[in-house]
């Protein structure tokens, strides 16, 4: 074997079955490229979750996605997709609420027959647990899809959301039927009612923030035929967060047809940046080198923020390197100006 050939032995693995490596290996290493199910949005052989307040349209917008990759088609028209099966497995509604909403949003594919590829199962008290896990990778060797989605997380842990232990055992699960079966999840879930578009937004413990490498947040505004619906990326593990957009609901042949239309590619300034505009504002006007959340909250309460947007705004800042710490934040930028 000639050294080019050892060179390339060392610097060529395959990364599914890798479970040691040294630096020098790893320096040179050639890595694939991570893969999307949907392009920006969704990652491939991942958990990717979408996140929202109950009635924000999150099933919709899984039921689009599904649809969108059965069909091989683009999902807004702009992100697009890998074409395969999907299992769609929907413990929160029922199937005669589910039906309407697939008829519509599949009301213009060509080609009908692609949906033979979508498979529906519901209300089937299915766990990501050891008791019960067989029941789950035997439908997943029955179908064989590229996607899997799971509506809703909480109805398919056994134990309490907020206990990490709990939510780490719904996750090594996931974890083991992407590695066997190589495939992709996406996964539902809600935020807190006051929550703005964050990583922090997601009920329940660190753990549902940490192991998703794309997590999508969905909020709606307004009501009926009015309302709108922003979707921000909030974690994105292997590249910049894509850009937010505003979609709404249009219908078409007489209510028949239902497609989520984009409104604008990019919405006006989050609350939590506001806030932190404000806050940054406040710490050049007042030269502040350390304080508390409750100066903040003091300090700004003729603005009326809530507390949860507060701390939403001073993840923010932290991100952006403009304060570190906890219960008391230091300022890193701004303290001689």
């Amino acid at each position: 074997m000639t050294n080019a050939d050892e060179k390339k032995k060392k610097t060529n693995f395959d990364i599914d079955k890798l479970t040691n490596i040294n630096g020098f290996e790893f320096l040179t290493a050639n890595l694939p490229t991570q893969q999307f199910a949907i392009d920006q949005l969704i990652y491939k052989n991942c958990a990717n979750f979408i996140i929202g307040k109950p009635q924000s349209s999150k099933s919709y917008l899984a039921l689009k996605m599904a649809i969108d990759i059965c069909c091989g088609k683009a999902t807004f028209n702009l992100f697009d997709t890998e074409k395969g099966s999907v299992l769609y497995i929907d413990e929160e509604n029922p199937l005669q609420q589910i039906q309407p909403r697939l008829k519509g949003l599949a009301f213009s594919v060509k080609d009908k027959k692609d949906l033979e590829n979508l498979h529906f199962y519901n209300y089937t008290d299915l766990k990501l647990h050891n008791k019960n896990i067989k029941a789950l990778r035997e439908i997943i060797e029955k179908h064989k899809p590229k996607v899997v989605v799971l509506d809703s997380a909480i109805r398919f842990l056994v134990g309490k959301e907020n206990e990490s232990s709990d939510v780490a055992v719904f996750t090594n699960h996931l974890k083991s039927l992407m590695a066997k079966y190589n495939c992709t999840f996406i996964v539902l879930h809600h935020t807190t009612k006051s929550a703005e578009a964050h990583l922090d937004a997601m009920r329940g413990s660190g753990e549902f923030g940490a192991f998703p490498r794309s997590i999508l947040h969905i909020s709606k505004s307004g009501h009926g035929q009015g309302a709108k619906f922003s979707l921000i990326q909030v974690k994105n593990s292997y590249a910049e967060e894509c850009e937010a957009l505003t979609y709404k609901f249009v219908t078409k042949h007489s209510g028949q047809e239902i497609d989520l239309k984009i409104v604008a590619k990019k919405t006006a300034p989050y609350i939590f940046e506001t806030i932190a505009d404000d806050i940054k504002a406040w710490i050049v006007d007042t030269k502040q080198k350390s304080f508390k959340r409750s100066d903040v909250e003091e300090a700004l309460k003729d603005k009326n923020y809530s507390t949860p947007s507060i701390k939403n705004a001073l993840n923010h800042l932290k991100e952006e390197k403009v304060i570190s710490g906890n219960k008391v934040y230091t300022v890193d930028v701004f303290s001689d100006e």
